[in-house]
C-alpha cells in the first residue's frame, strides 16, 4: 500500500515549487548550472527524489505511454540525443571558450532531461492522482498567492522606479529577508522578485491563463482583480515580448469565451472595470502614465529599434547566424547544444560593429557563458534539423489539440483547464520566438496537465499508464 506520507510530501514540494517560480533574484547555487537561480528547482528536485523513493517502495508509477503529447515529448528527447550521435565526428572536435562539444552536449542534454523528462514525470505523478477540480483549485490558488507577493513588491518598485518615490526604498529592502529574494533595481523598468524583467514576463505568461480563469469561476468584482494585476505588472515591467504575448493570451481567452453565451457578460464587465481603473489612474497621474504608454508603444517599433538598439542588433544577428547553420545542415542539424561552434562563423558585421555585447560577452573567450540564439525554433532547426523542428512542433500542435478537446467538454473544471492550457501553450509558443531556453516550468506543467485524463473513476489507475515497474 502506498505510504500516504510520501505522496503528501512530494505534493507539498510540488506546490512550493510552483509558488517560488518567480523568485530567482538571489545569487543561486552555481553547481546547478542554468538552474542555479531558479528557486523552484530546489523543490522540484527534492520532490522528484521523494517520488523516486515512493516508486521503489510501491513499484508503481504514472507514465502515460498512450498519450500523444507525452509520446511526442519522448521522441523529441530521443532525437536530440540521436542527432548528436550522428554528428559525433564533428562534435568530438569542437572547442569554444575552453569547452568541448561533447562536454557542451552533456550539459545541455542533462539540463533538457531535468525539466523535459524528470520534472515532467514528477508533475504527472502529482497531478494524475487529483481530480480536475482539485488541480484547478490548488494550482490556481498557489499561483494567486505568489501573484499577491509579486504584485505587492511590484507596486513598491513601481512607485520607486517609475514615480520617483525613493523614500519607499527602506520598505522594499525588507524583502531581502524573504526566501530567495535580493532587492535590486534595473533602470526604469521593474523586475519584481525576479532577476531581470524578462523573467518577470515569463512568470506573468505562466500564470496569465490561471488568473483569467477567475473571471469564469469567481463572484463579484474581486474575480477581475488577478487578471488586472497581471496587466498592471506587464505594463510597468516594459518587456516588449511580455506586452505582445500577454495581450495575445487575453485575446485568445476572451475569443474562446465569446463562443459561450453565458460568459459574454463577463467580458463586458471586465472591460468596463478596466476602463474605470484606467480613468481613475489618468485623473491622478495622467501625464506620467501617458508618457509610460508612449514609451511602451515606441519599444514595439522593431524596425526603428533595429538601428538604434544594441540588444535588438544582437538578437537579430544571432538569429541570422542560426539560419545560416540550418541552411548548411537542414535535415539533422549539427547536434544538440552545438549551435555556437558553427554559428560564430556567421555573425554578421552589422550586428558585431560597435556592439559591446559581442565584444564583452559573446565573442569574449574569457567569459564562460555561451551566447544565446534568442529563438528556440531557430536553435532547434540548427541543432536538430527539420526532424527536430517537426517533432517539437508536434508537441505544441498535439497540446493545443488536447486543450481544444477539453474546451469542448461539458461545462466544468475540465473545460476551464482546457482554456487555461490553451492560453498557456500559445503564450509559451510565441514567447519562444524571443528566447531559446527549454527552462519554462509553466510550459512543462501545462504539458503534464494535458497528459492526464480527467475522470474520477480513473484517478487510481488511468488508462494508458504504466502502473507497475516490476
Amino acid at each position: 500500500m502506498r505510504p500516504p506520507s510520501l505522496r503528501t510530501l512530494y505534493t507539498i514540494l510540488f506546490l512550493l515549487g510552483l509558488f517560488f517560480i518567480p523568485f530567482n533574484s538571489y545569487r543561486g547555487i552555481p553547481v546547478l548550472g542554468e538552474y542555479s537561480r531558479e528557486s523552484a528547482t530546489l523543490f522540484f528536485l527534492l520532490g522528484t527524489a521523494v517520488l523516486g523513493i515512493d516508486i521503489l517502495i510501491t513499484k508503481s508509477i504514472a507514465f502515460p505511454v498512450k498519450n500523444g503529447v507525452f509520446c511526442a515529448v519522448l521522441f523529441f528527447l530521443f532525437w536530440c540525443f540521436f542527432t548528436t550521435f550522428l554528428n559525433m565526428g564533428a562534435v568530438s572536435h569542437y572547442l569554444y571558450k575552453g569547452l568541448t562539444g561533447v562536454e557542451r552536449f552533456f550539459r545541455q542534454y542533462v539540463s533538457l532531461l531535468i525539466i523535459g523528462f524528470f520534472f515532467l514525470v514528477f508533475f504527472i505523478n502529482v497531478l494524475s492522482r487529483l481530480s480536475a477540480t482539485t488541480i484547478l483549485k490548488q494550482v490556481r490558488r498557489i499561483f494567486l498567492f505568489s501573484l499577491i507577493v509579486v504584485a505587492f513588491y511590484g507596486a513598491l518598485e513601481t512607485l520607486i522606479v517609475v514615480f520617483g518615490l525613493a523614500q519607499l526604498k527602506p520598505v522594499l529592502l525588507y524583502f531581502n529577508y524573504f526566501p530567495f529574494t535580493e532587492v535590486h533595481f534595473s533602470g526604469d523598468r521593474i523586475s519584481g522578485v525576479s532577476f531581470e524583467t524578462p523573467f518577470l514576463a515569463i512568470y506573468l505568461i505562466t500564470i496569465c491563463g490561471w488568473m483569467l480563469s477567475y473571471i469564469i469561476t469567481g463572484k463579484g468584482i474581486w474575480r477581475f482583480i488577478p487578471a488586472l494585476l497581471v496587466l498592471e505588472l506587464t505594463f510597468f515591467a516594459g518587456s516588449r515580448t511580455g506586452l505582445v504575448v500577454i495581450s495575445l493570451q487575453y485575446l485568445i481567452f476572451f475569443g474562446v469565451l465569446l463562443f459561450f453565451k453565458k460568459y459574454r457578460k463577463n467580458i463586458l464587465y471586465l472591460f468596463s472595470g478596466f476602463a474605470l481603473v484606467v480613468g481613475v489612474a489618468l485623473v491622478f497621474s495622467g501625464g506620467k502614465l501617458i508618457k509610460e504608454a508612449k514609451a511602451k508603444l515606441d519599444s514595439l517599433n522593431f524596425e526603428q529599434n533595429l538601428l538604434t538598439s544594441i540588444s535588438n542588433r544582437s538578437r537579430f544577428g544571432m538569429q541570422y547566424a542560426s539560419l545560416q547553420v540550418f541552411k548548411d545542415n537542414p535535415v539533422i542539424g549539427v547536434g544538440f547544444g552545438q549551435l555556437t561552434y558553427e554559428g560564430y562563423k556567421y555573425y554578421p558585421a552589422w550586428a558585431i560593429t560597435n556592439n559591446y555585447e559581442f565584444r564583452m560577452n559573446y565573442m569574449n573567450q574569457r567569459r564562460d557563458s555561451f551566447p544565446p540564439s534568442y529563438n528556440l525554433y531557430l536553435r532547434i532547426m540548427a541543432e536538430s534539423g527539420l526532424v527536430g523542428l517537426i517533432s517539437f512542433l508536434a508537441i505544441l500542435i498535439l497540446a493545443i489539440y488536447r486543450a481544444l478537446k477539453l474546451i469542448r467538454e461539458p461545462e466544468g473544471p475540465a473545460r476551464i483547464l482546457g482554456l487555461i492550457t490553451m492560453v498557456s501553450v500559445v503564450g509559451f509558443a510565441f514567447n519562444w520566438l524571443q528566447i531559446d531556453a527549454f527552462r519554462m516550468f509553466g510550459f512543462w506543467l501545462t504539458i503534464a496537465i494535458l497528459c492526464i485524463p480527467f475522470r474520477e473513476k480513473y484517478l487510481e489507475h488511468p488508462p494508458g499508464y504504466v502502473n507497475n515497474v516490476d
